[in-house]
């Protein structure tokens, strides 16, 4: 087990090292700092992984539990339950902000506004819901897209 590990580690920082040799040919740099890794895996036993040395261009890339690519966050189940109650709580916010500064603005102000900030929020990335549980995506679908009275 530990040498499958240490081979395979062996075999990622074989590749990050590919990757660091192709970025300084072709002048382009990577941030190690900003660099994201996450093990995915069903084992019980899979937070020894980080003990191990996962290098780019000389430093440690830690794993995190999460990462976001382009914005989505999914973690190391392949779950999407942090990422859709993050957008629940933007969006309810944004709604609030909408709501509060209705009354100074126009109807098509107002719908301008909340399509522009709760909806572009809402249809981001949507397949991401899909894997959440019941009670998390359930705070999505109770979300009333828009507020009666106010304007299409």
């Amino acid at each position: 087990m530990r040498s499958n590990r240490h081979n395979t580690v062996i075999r990622i920082n074989q590749a990050l090292q590919s990757i660091a040799s192709w970025g300084k040919r072709w002048q382009a740099t990577f941030a190690p700092d900003n660099t994201q890794a996450v093990l995915i895996s069903r084992r019980q036993d899979a937070d020894n992984w980080d003990q191990h040395a996962i290098l780019l261009e000389g430093r440690r890339i830690h794993l995190q539990e999460s990462v976001s690519i382009l914005g989505v966050e999914f973690d190391f189940g392949l779950t999407y339950t942090s990422h859709v109650r993050k957008i629940a709580k933007d969006a309810a916010w944004k709604l609030s902000c909408t709501q509060g500064v209705a009354h100074l603005l126009d109807a098509q102000g107002v719908s301008t506004l909340y399509k522009s900030q709760v909806c572009s929020l809402m249809e981001y990335a949507p397949f991401a819901w899909s894997s959440c549980p019941r009670h998390t995506s359930a705070s999505l679908t109770g979300f009333k897209p828009e507020p009666s009275g106010w304007p299409d």
